[in-house]
């Protein structure tokens, strides 16, 4: 790591000379690396002319943590009328701490300065307040106890109970006492953010209070009580809490699954409670207690006697819970489930989602029978997408195994790819024949029909259908927390996202299976599946399913590289590469990276003058891959025309002076590993030179990038040549993204974005 003492000096020098920008940018630099040396000249400055200088000197004082900022940045708040900088300095000295910084702050937090100016009808003291008291509880300031009495009590302050709540809990001691005294008295919302504050102190005194309060008439305080002793480990409070897995209040019964299970470990009476609760009248709880019996399987096996009544569940109203029988049962690993799973993935009157569940829990469970690969094979036909994808996935999963079988799973699939399984004709195919009349949007929404779309379509519709219909049956007598109401949101966004989607395409089903099939043969490691793969990328006119198998190749080499046959794709590869459809030109620059043959180099060097920006990007990648590989040997012999490393690098020095940021940036990326090569390293310096040009381009928006790149090549080698350019630079604009560039350099790393992203 190079010293920063030069780069100090020039940004130290720029801080006193420069115009408004360039002392704001200096003081950001000197910050995040400027030291003790720096202090003076930053206290300087925070008596600026211009405001956004004054608020980054203080943060910089703040971040370099000297003793020697806080008289002056004290004195600056006893003075200072703008808001913005006060609140600046509050952060600053919450951050530099000790008994001088935290009298400081308990005068703001008490007291509203006289001359601090309004912000229309903001008052940014409420600002320097709120910073001022969680700075006093990162402290444990016991002084700060009163004030935080006063700031609940008074009804003319800002709402900041719960963080005012936080600090007590914080400072501990007396203020836990404040707490216990809040847990009993007031308001239900009160109680419940005492309840809750409580959760961090480790105290006999407080865990007492809470189980006191698992008796409170109101359910949130009993539910945030119930939380807050899982929280604080109180084991000892177990027994009253599994008693509240029958409590009236579906909130407070689903608090007590999910703390039972955080404090007991998996014995049978804790299990036995659980399974009672499959009874519940909540799908919430019922499907709170699956998922808690799921997280026990890990530590011992549910008894066969507790397996079947796990999967009585599979006949819950609610689809969601129904998924989640499917999935403990998959882990759970019993094949006297198959025949119940078998059943549900055969029934097409239920909900899509639990059939697909159904499937997936099939091929997981790892038993294969006749019985159940005719039902795979028959659930493949299926006119909900989100099922035939599950079949065709189980199948896979199921071909693992070696059992003597008159088919295999994954000829199953390979044949659907082939076009040698028959599917039914989807609902508009049939409309289009005259064999069935329109389906209406009204009477699809009354019978739950959906007409044939994309599989990621459905998936999101039939998701979004379960949540909102959960939330329909069950009503609203507990109130929603913000996260469940953004979940809500959002499955309504997809739902209608979807309907747009089918509204505006529809699909051959057919083809769409045989994308799904393409999709699944990427778990393969068989070397008919990689054989059934190629035939489609040489054979297939329909560019997406040739994209799905071409991608499911490059998995397969990903994961799987030894499997037989990937290295005679290869010729087919190159050949998608030169032309066609632009996502199948992406997906074989890609997998040619992921197939390790190095005779793909001169191809994908030549795809970095095409005009497609993203295939010049995945070339990038590619090549890169490939040269940082170990090549088998059977790769090697492969290798017809090899290039020179040399030569590939020169190629890539080029590529910083693209047009597209996207690609300087992954050029820069690829040169960053090419260069730990001995052979290449001679391309160092010019290679940093020219990422330093290409940083300034387009207004330094990859000024960081490229300089944590820049840091990981050989960071003193940037740091010279950038002060060389800080120093001949004419304009503040053109310094920013230099000055922007040596913080990387010189951030501390584990306060630094890695370089790749």
């Amino acid at each position: 790591m190079p010293s920063p003492q030069s780069a100090i000096a020039a940004l130290t020098h720029l801080l006193e000379t420069g115009d408004e920008a360039d002392r704001c940018y200096a003081a950001q630099a000197l910050g995040v690396f400027g030291g003790n040396a720096t202090v003076d000249v930053l206290i300087a400055r925070l008596r600026d002319a211009d405001i956004d200088v004054c608020v980054d000197a203080a943060e910089a004082l703040g971040k370099i943590g000297s003793s020697r900022a806080i008289p002056p940045l004290i004195e600056t708040l006893k003075h200072e009328s703008s808001g913005e900088v006060c609140t600046a300095v509050t952060i600053a000295l919450a951050a530099l701490g000790g008994r001088e910084a935290s009298s400081a702050l308990l005068e703001i937090a008490a007291q509203r300065p006289e001359w601090l100016e309004m912000d229309d009808d903001w008052d940014s003291w409420w600002d320097l307040q709120l910073e001022a008291i969680r700075g006093l509880g990162r402290a444990k300031e016991a002084r700060t106890i009163a004030i935080l009495i006063e700031i609940m009590d008074n009804h003319e302050h800002q709402d900041i109970e719960s963080e005012v709540l936080k600090v007590l809990a914080q400072i501990g001691g007396q203020a836990t006492d404040i707490l216990i005294q809040r847990l009993q008295q007031g308001t239900p919302r009160s109680r419940r953010r005492a309840a809750r504050a409580l959760g961090a102190v480790r105290s006999a005194e407080a865990s007492c209070a809470l189980s006191r309060a698992l008796q409170d008439d109101a359910a949130e305080v009993r539910s945030a009580a119930i939380s807050a002793l899982a929280e604080q480990g109180a084991e000892h409070y177990l027994p009253a809490i599994l008693l509240l897995m029958r409590d009236e209040s579906e909130a407070v019964r689903s608090a007590a699954i999910q703390s039972a299970c955080q404090l007991a470990s998996p014995a049978d009476s804790l299990r036995e409670l659980l399974l009672a609760r499959l009874d519940d009248p909540s799908g919430t709880v019922r499907n709170g207690s699956l998922h808690a019996l799921s997280a026990t399987i890990e530590k011992a096996p549910l008894s066969a006697e507790m397996i079947q009544r796990v999967a009585a569940s599979l006949e819950d109203s609610d689809p969601i819970v129904g998924s989640s029988v499917c999935a403990l049962l998959s882990k759970c690993g019993d094949a006297a489930t198959i025949p119940r799973l078998t059943a549900l993935l055969a029934g097409s009157n239920r909900p899509p989602m639990l059939r697909r569940a159904a499937a997936q829990a099939l091929g997981q469970i790892g038993v294969t029978n006749d019985d159940l690969l005719q039902a795979l094979t028959e659930a493949i036909g299926d006119q909900e997408q989100g099922v035939c994808l599950a079949a065709l996935t189980a199948l896979i999963d199921l071909s693992a195994r070696e059992e003597e079988m008159d088919s295999r799973p994954l000829d199953i699939v390979i044949a659907m790819l082939a076009e040698e399984v028959q599917v039914p004709p989807s609902e508009a195919e049939q409309e289009k024949a005259g064999a069935v009349e329109p389906t209406s949007a009204a009477t699809q929404e009354r019978s739950g029909m959906q007409p044939a779309t994309s599989t990621l379509d459905a998936i999101a519709m039939e998701s979004a259908q379960a949540m909102l219909d959960r939330q329909g049956d069950e009503g609203e007598a507990e109130p929603m927390d913000d996260e469940t109401l953004h979940y809500l949101g959002l499955a309504e966004r997809q739902k209608k996202e979807a309907e747009r989607m089918q509204a505006e395409r529809t699909f051959d089903l057919a083809d769409d299976l045989r994308r799904l099939a393409a999709r699944a043969l990427a778990e393969s490691r068989d070397a008919q599946a990689v054989a059934a793969l190629a035939t489609i990328v040489q054979n297939e006119p329909d560019a997406a399913l040739t994209c799905e198998a071409i991608s499911s190749l490059g998995n397969i080499a990903a994961h799987a590289p030894s499997t037989p046959g990937l290295n005679e794709s290869l010729d087919l590869l190159i050949a998608r590469l030169g032309s066609g459809d632009r996502g199948c030109r992406l997906a074989a620059a890609r997998t040619l990276g992921q197939l390790g043959n190095r005779a793909a180099i001169a191809p994908l060097l030549a795809a970095l003058a095409d005009e497609a920006g993203d295939l010049r990007i995945e070339a990038v990648n590619a090549i890169t891959e490939l040269l940082m590989q170990e090549p088998g040997i059977d790769r090697e012999q492969r290798v017809r025309e090899g290039v020179a490393t040399a030569t590939i690098a020169r190629q890539f020095l080029s590529g910083l002076d693209d047009a597209a940021g996207g690609v300087r940036l992954a050029v820069a990326k690829g040169l960053a590993r090419l260069l730990q090569r001995k052979e290449l390293q001679g391309f160092t310096e010019q290679a940093v030179e020219k990422m330093i040009a290409a940083a300034l381009l387009d207004d330094g928006q990859q000024s960081r990038s490229m300089g944590r790149i820049i840091r990981v090549i050989q960071a003193d080698l940037g740091a010279e040549k950038l002060l060389v350019r800080l120093e001949a630079a004419q304009e503040s604009a053109s310094r920013r993204p230099i000055i922007k560039m040596l913080e990387e350099l010189f951030r501390e790393p584990d306060s630094s974005a890695g370089w790749h992203s």
